[in-house]
This record gives C-alpha cells, sequence and structure tokens, in this order.
C-alpha cells in the first residue's frame, strides 16, 4: 500500500482530481522510487517536488498527502510530520 501512496504522491489521482507533480505519470513515478526503501521513496518525491515547485514544495507534498491518505483512511490524518527524524529534509 505505500508503494501505491507514494506513486500517487507523484502522479496524483486523476479519478479524485488530486493532482501530482506536472508531467509525472505512471511510468516515471515507478523510475523515480524503483530499488529505493521507504525512507530513500520519500526523500526521493521530496526532492522531486523541490525541483518542480521550489519554496513551497513542502506545502504541496503535506497537501497532496492528506488528500490522497483521507480518501485511503477516513479516521486517520496523515501528516509529513510522520517523517521528521527520518528525512533532513522535513
Amino acid at each position: 500500500m505505500t508503494q501505491f501512496f507514494h506513486e500517487q504522491l507523484l502522479t496524483g489521482d486523476s479519478v479524485d482530481n488530486i493532482p501530482g507533480v506536472e508531467g509525472i505519470g505512471p511510468v516515471k513515478a515507478k523510475k523515480i522510487l524503483k530499488d529505493k526503501n521507504l525512507i530513500e521513496q520519500f526523500e526521493s518525491i521530496l526532492e522531486t517536488y523541490k525541483i518542480h515547485y521550489k519554496k513551497d514544495y513542502r506545502n504541496r507534498v503535506e497537501v497532496m498527502g492528506k488528500m490522497l491518505y483521507l480518501l485511503k483512511k477516513e479516521n486517520d490524518n496523515w501528516t509529513i510530520n510522520y517523517w521528521k527524524g527520518f528525512i533532513k529534509h522535513v
């Protein structure tokens, strides 16, 4: 499930009208995440957002993650802060 969630952070979800990173579809997302553990995947996601959205990247990841996560688990609230202590960019 986490792999799919990470892919959606990059691609978005067109069915639910949630944008991802412009120009990144399933093939590019899989390439970005390939052969990485969960921490390395999330670091790559942050780096991809940072390249595309500069100063606003952290907020965009937070918003997209919350929207995608709310669709998966109604009563849970995803937050980028989960990754504090694991990843230096958070």
